[in-house]
């Protein structure tokens, strides 16, 4: 079955991405020697990684929500990107999802190559 031909036109779109962000954790203190520190650092500084990365500025408070996948914690940021993480729990790693415009933005301007693909 061929997506495009010459009679039609079939729209491409990506909705959703949630991608889980997640470092070696071998138990029993051992990601804590690893990464140097205890999971609240080692959290903090990957947030600052990814928000310096994506060009994000921190929000002003940290909502206190379970979520369906298990993370305690959320971080909304204005333009409509999330990052979910748990407090105690380092082997959940730290989710960061993206949907609709949020994410069309995100690929326009950190991955235009892809986004062009998408557009073919």
């Amino acid at each position: 079955m061929a997506l495009f031909n010459a009679d039609s036109y079939q729209e491409v779109s990506i909705d959703w991405l949630t991608v889980t962000l997640k470092y070696d954790n071998q138990g029993g203190g051992q990601a804590m020697l690893l990464t140097q520190g205890p999971w609240d650092e080692v959290r903090d500084r990957l947030i600052a990684y990814i928000e310096h990365k994506l060009d994000l500025t921190r929000p002003d408070e940290i909502t206190e929500k379970n979520t369906n996948k298990g993370y305690n914690r959320t971080l909304k940021y204005s333009n409509g990107l999330e990052l979910q993480f748990h407090d105690l729990y380092s082997y959940m790693g730290i989710l960061v999802d993206m949907s609709g415009d949020t994410l069309r933005r995100f690929l326009l301007q950190h991955c235009p190559f892809l986004f062009s693909l998408v557009l073919l």
